[in-house]
């Protein structure tokens, strides 16, 4: 039995419009990973619309090439900016 490699992400506290380049980039250099991806959004706070939306696409264009996204710890605040920016309904958070 193979051991695959699976790529953690740690979202930051803040994802604003300051973030938003770093946040692109990340996402960016993940976006080719094959295997699972993990992205931790326990100390993420703050999410902007525009994060939100890069996040959005980020996990379409995983969805489409059926790459496995596990998003975990989302808090409280993320979920709440998530649902009141109508993305809830398109991909779940656990």
């Amino acid at each position: 039995m193979r051991h695959m490699n699976i790529k953690k992400i740690n979202f930051p506290e803040v994802l604003d419009s300051a973030a938003f380049d770093d946040l692109r980039e990340i996402l960016a250099d993940t976006l080719p990973y094959k295997s699972e991806i993990t992205i931790d959004c326990s100390a993420s706070e703050r999410l902007s619309s525009s994060c939100a939306q890069l996040f959005a696409a980020f996990l379409q264009e995983r969805m489409r090439g059926k790459f496995k996204t596990k998003i975990i710890n989302v808090s409280v605040s993320f979920k709440a900016a998530w649902r009141d920016l109508g993305l809830s309904e398109h991909f779940v958070l656990e």
